[in-house]
């Protein structure tokens, strides 16, 4: 709102239509978000089922891949450091 205020304002806009623009705007968005909450609800819901269902599964899956990845990149970094020191300077 507030980036919106400041160009009305210097653009000499009318406080009552400026206010009016604001409430449609505001109105509009409110609609949308309940209309895309009821499209949207049904497989949000299936996805939050599935991730309760194998939250400790995914932790794992997730931890391991991320300990894997550290792992690769650190001993690159490391060849690289011991084949050419002064490129760790960069």
């Amino acid at each position: 709102m507030p980036l919106t205020s400041l160009l009305a304002g210097s653009a000499a806009m009318a406080r009552a239509l400026f206010l009016a623009l604001f409430a449609v705007g505001v109105s509009i968005r409110l609609v949308l978000l309940v209309w895309m909450g009821d499209v949207f609800g049904g497989p949000l819901d299936s996805l939050l089922d599935f991730l309760r269902q194998y939250r400790w599964w995914l932790t794992g899956v997730t931890t391991a891949l991320v300990t894997t990845h550290v792992a690769r990149h650190r001993h690159k970094w490391r060849r690289r450091a011991r084949l050419d020191p002064a490129d760790g300077l960069n």
